[in-house]
């Protein structure tokens, strides 16, 4: 095999759309069984099952990349997933050199990444976040964006309470999205 090369402009945006599907779909049935999902981590897995789902229908589930780390044996080519959780990536802020692991990263290929996705599953703040600037997640998952290796980014935030308004979406629709769920209002 040969090493993956970067989607095309076209193929990121369809790709992306697909993303913003699946996850509206998850946040419906967030909201209609929250139970199902008791932590981040099982949230978190659930997502990466449903990416996976969208790349294997499309056979670009996998990539070809050279191996970057230190195990004899394994310097050449190596297949990896494409989606993965919270690898080590390396990033730019206040021209320091930062490290982060996202919770969720779909790579485009090994250099760059088609979305890094941030999640938080909270008993309590629904109102309070909507206000507040920035978060710690924001402003890494903002640098990362910013930066030129990185295509889609989104912030997750589940809050199992309950609100009339129980979706916000906020940021640039295409590509940045902050995502803000709480449970459904009873009236």
């Amino acid at each position: 095999m040969t090493i993956t090369k970067p989607f095309t402009k076209k193929q990121k945006k369809k790709y992306i759309k697909l993303i913003w599907c699946e996850i509206g779909d998850f946040i419906k049935d967030w909201q209609n069984n929250p139970c199902r999902w008791i932590n981040e981590r099982s949230i978190q897995t659930e997502f990466v099952e449903r990416f996976k789902k969208v790349f294997k229908r499309h056979h670009e589930h996998k990539i070809w990349a050279k191996y970057q780390g230190h195990i004899d044996g394994l310097e050449g080519e190596q297949v990896y997933s494409r989606i993965c959780c919270e690898p080590p990536i390396y990033y730019k802020a206040k021209k320091k050199k930062r490290l982060c692991r996202p919770d969720i990263v779909i790579w485009d290929n090994d250099k760059t990444k088609l979305l890094v996705c941030e999640l938080k599953n909270k008993k309590r703040g629904f109102r309070e976040d909507l206000k507040r600037k920035n978060s710690h997640d924001m402003k890494k998952l903002t640098s990362l964006f910013e930066s030129k290796d990185v295509y889609a980014a989104c912030c997750l935030r589940f809050y199992n309470e309950r609100h009339k308004n129980s979706i916000r979406i906020k940021g640039n629709r295409e590509r940045f999205r902050k995502y803000f769920v709480s449970l459904p209002s009873l009236r």
